[in-house]
């Protein structure tokens, strides 16, 4: 519930949200399985919005997402763990998109081997195209942060 409440506080008029860290947004719940796709569609374009999603997340297809992601106002990303649940752990991952998104790398993929307790990660990469305008927009809201 934690991040669909998330996208409910930041479409509310005083709020001034920047950027959303939704992870396993639930598309889809209920007994009959209703979507929650127009909470995402109300969002301002000023929002910038990261998914944090396992590959086998019954609440939340991936394919269903990128559509969804697709007719969003607000720019998005999406980081897709596979094999990974409702309940994927991936926290580390959004702290570094907060701190360093970059507009014209726009998907990043996690492959969990339970087995090995390995996690291997992609990196960014580019996603469909990125405007001119959203690589304008995103400098001014980045901050300097001092790496220890």
């Amino acid at each position: 519930m934690g991040a669909r409440a998330a996208v409910t506080a930041a479409i509310e008029e005083d709020r001034q949200t920047r950027a959303l860290v939704l992870v396993s947004f639930p598309l889809v719940g209920g007994k009959n399985k209703e979507s929650r796709e127009q909470t995402l569609l109300d969002l301002p374009k000023d929002v910038d919005v990261l998914f944090v999603s396992g590959s086998k997340d019954a609440q939340c297809d991936t394919a269903d997402l990128a559509n969804v992601m697709s007719k969003m106002n607000a720019r998005s990303w999406l980081i897709c763990v596979e094999e990974a649940d409702h309940r994927c752990l991936t926290g580390r991952l959004a702290a570094e998109w907060l701190r360093d998104r970059d507009v014209n790398t726009r998907r990043c993929t996690l492959s969990w081997k339970e087995e090995a307790a390995e996690i291997h990660c992609s990196g960014w990469e580019t996603h469909g195209e990125a405007s001119k305008s959203d690589a304008e927009d995103i400098e001014p809201r980045r901050k300097k942060q001092k790496r220890k």
